[in-house]
């Protein structure tokens, strides 16, 4: 299991999970284009631009955190949860560690997502 397979699990098992949104990419690359109460509608497209879609549990599919559009969908469940957060990359020992800050509160993690899972971990109910 990768980092951002793991960090995935912990958005999805959190509290403040908002739930499989449209335009949400899936760790095997299927793209969001339905949401029920408990299905997903993933849509694929192969090299010749033919578009399928399959249905899954929700619960069978994993976000893919390396996918930018897909961490968005995370921030926007950390401000629900928390606010706004003021955040940037921070280098400390030859190394990059993200730093995301609310009031005097700073959440960190070794990438954008890492950060964005502790601070929604760390989110009051």
């Amino acid at each position: 299991m990768t980092p951002n397979e793991a960090l995935a699990r912990r958005w999805m098992a959190s509290k403040h999970w908002g739930g499989w949104r449209v335009g949400m990419v899936a760790r095997d690359g299927g793209v969001a284009v339905q949401v029920s109460s408990t299905s997903l509608r993933l849509s694929y497209s192969d090299a010749r631009d033919v578009w399928t879609c399959e249905w899954f549990d929700q619960a069978e599919a994993l976000p893919d955190l390396d996918h930018p559009g897909t961490r968005a969908f995370l921030l926007e469940d950390v401000r629900r949860a928390l606010g706004f957060l003021a955040s940037c990359p921070f280098s400390d020992d030859g190394g990059r560690t993200w730093h995301l800050w609310r009031g005097r509160q700073c959440f960190s993690g070794g990438t954008e997502a890492e950060a964005l899972i502790a601070a929604l971990e760390a989110a009051p109910e």
